[in-house]
């Protein structure tokens, strides 16, 4: 479970708060539903454009050893996410059934891409395989100075590929608006890699999984936002799909080798 999930976590040194006690249990039962309470942590979201090359670092650092405290216990701790590729793939018959012209290229866009990682199939099961956070956004981390004091939302994390989990956060950490900032990628990279070293097939695998998170965010954003028409500014489809284009282009291509090989 999430609780024991993020015990373990914090025994091992990462800067995750721990539920609180309720009497011998960790969770309340309240009005049907099962609650945890969490300690308060005073901390600030970074912005995109606050994030430094030592930032990138200090995250990277920290999911380095997420995974290597977890791994051991996988997959004890582990479970299928709710964001398998299959899944997110099966949506694009949902971005089509809403009859939207103005997606139409997007649509096409999206399927040649999903068919360069599917190609890649072999080397995605190659890699390294073990619990991972799966959403360790910005918004997921506080921060007090230059110190990480809390990484946040455990909610979703479940058995996956670790690079694949890397892969988020660096679509994520690395950009400002349309631009990859290279200093960020190649510090955040360098940190994991020094927490959790990769194998060959987990370098072999890293340009595959950057294009397949940013496949992911965007289509997951383009269905649960987008197309509902919730107006959220931060979740444009649109800044993701620029991270899908990037990464199949020529220029992207030299930018994941150079991380793989950092």
């Amino acid at each position: 479970c999430e609780a024991e999930l993020v015990t373990a976590l914090a025994a091992g040194g990462v800067p995750t708060p721990v539920p609180m006690a309720i009497g011998d249990a960790r969770y309340l039962h309240h009005r049907g539903l099962w609650i945890s309470v969490f300690p308060w942590v005073d901390g600030a979201i970074r912005a995109a454009a606050e994030v430094s090359p030592a930032d990138a670092a200090a995250l990277g650092h920290a999911l380095g050893t997420i995974h290597q405290v977890a791994r051991p216990r996988w997959p004890g701790l582990g479970r299928t996410g709710i964001y398998q590729w299959a899944d997110v793939v099966g949506r694009l018959t949902t971005i089509a059934a809403a009859d939207r012209p103005e997606l139409a290229p997007v649509l096409a866009e999206l399927t040649a891409a999903i068919a360069e990682v599917d190609a890649a199939a072999g080397a995605r099961a190659a890699a390294s395989h073990g619990l991972i956070h799966g959403d360790l956004f910005r918004d997921n981390v506080l921060w007090q100075g230059a110190q990480i004091v809390a990484v946040l939302d455990f909610e979703q994390a479940s058995s996956g590929s670790l690079v694949y989990d890397a892969a988020v956060a660096i679509n994520d950490w690395c950009w400002t608006g349309a631009a990859l900032d290279g200093a960020r990628a190649h510090a955040l990279v360098a940190a994991y890699r020094a927490a959790a070293p990769w194998a060959p097939a987990d370098r072999a695998a890293l340009a595959v999984e950057l294009l397949a998170a940013a496949i992911r965010f965007t289509i997951t954003r383009l269905t649960d936002v987008y197309l509902r028409q919730v107006d959220n500014p931060d979740k444009d489809y649109r800044a993701f799909l620029a991270r899908v284009r990037f990464w199949r282009s020529p220029e992207g291509a030299a930018m994941s080798t150079a991380l793989a090989d950092h």
